[in-house]
């Protein structure tokens, strides 16, 4: 059920954002951005960390939603910042509340996969790195979460999650970056 209410509030953010490109309060809201950019930036990251702690909230839009103002580079920088401090946050709340918290954000068959999973001690980095470019874009919480409750070492999880997502978000901030500049027909 959450996964199926995060596609459809992703799906709904989205065409709520290619609509207001075409309305003529985004050339006031790009002017405004561009003048407030510190402001804006603090923003996006903060929605950005909300949305990946809170997982019904589409934490991708913000970063997506940035790409007209800041380019696909600083974009894609932020949306990593983001992820990690969020990550970061996610780890520690699953340390701490463990199952009980996890119950009330995630469906029993995610809580169940996670309770099956056995991670050795000197797979952790790898461990991460799978699960977060596997799941990633769909329980990407919770492998955050997760790895806090596993008891994942800290340093592997931040090597694993960085890694991880420099694996996903590179080549997407790329693709994305040729198909909308339409410079190479033959990769768009």
């Amino acid at each position: 059920f959450y996964i199926f209410l995060g596609v459809l509030i992703f799906v709904l953010s989205f065409i709520v954002y290619v609509y207001f490109t075409k309305t003529p309060y985004f050339e006031t809201f790009l002017a405004w951005s561009r003048s407030n950019l510190i402001l804006f930036v603090t923003i996006v990251l903060i929605l950005k960390i909300i949305g990946v702690v809170y997982p019904p909230l589409p934490s991708a839009i913000f970063t997506i939603g940035a790409i007209p103002i800041l380019g696909w580079l600083p974009a894609y920088l932020l949306d990593l910042t983001g992820s990690i401090i969020a990550g970061t946050i996610d780890y520690f709340l699953g340390k701490k509340y463990g199952f009980p918290l996890l119950n009330k954000i995630f469906d029993k068959q995610v809580i169940q996969k996670l309770k099956n999973l056995k991670i050795k001690p000197n797979r952790e980095i790898e461990s991460v790195i799978v699960l977060r470019t596997l799941l990633g874009g769909v329980l990407l919480e919770a492998v955050y979460y997760g790895a806090g409750l596993l008891n994942i070492k800290f340093q592997n999880f931040i090597v694993g999650a960085v890694v991880s997502h420099a694996i996903l978000g590179v080549p997407t901030f790329l693709i994305g970056e040729t198909i909308f500049k339409s410079r190479n027909a033959l990769i768009s």
